[in-house]
């Protein structure tokens, strides 16, 4: 069974020219409708009884400085060294006013202490 192959040739060839001049064409976009934003309804006034502090109960607020308490306690005010290797070498460094000095100038210094 043999096909016409100019046929369909000119078929492939026509459907290639519709698909890039397709991609070609500019077609503009739809117009975006505008977004807009309604404000929500107004809440009406909550009434709360005595001892209420904003949005909290007497209960749920000593709950809430408890806990605040509690992670205030458990703080950490000192200091700790993370890395003890650069502790030592910054320990074995010269400093001149709590500044370390460059090793160049760390020879020439102990040169004029051992001197004087």
């Amino acid at each position: 069974m043999r096909t016409n192959t100019r046929a369909t040739k000119a078929a492939c060839a026509d459907a290639s020219a519709l698909l890039a001049a397709l991609a070609r064409a500019r077609v503009p976009p739809p117009p975006r409708q505008p977004r807009v934003r309604v404000a929500p309804p107004p809440r009406p006034p909550v009434q709360r009884g005595h001892g209420w502090v904003g949005n909290y109960s007497p209960a749920a607020r000593k709950k809430r400085i408890a806990r605040f308490h509690g992670k205030r306690k458990r703080r950490v005010w000192t200091k700790s060294v993370q890395y003890d290797v650069r502790k030592n070498f910054a320990d074995t460094r010269v400093r001149v006013k709590g500044r370390f000095v460059k090793k160049e100038d760390e020879l020439l210094l102990k040169e004029l202490v051992g001197i004087a």
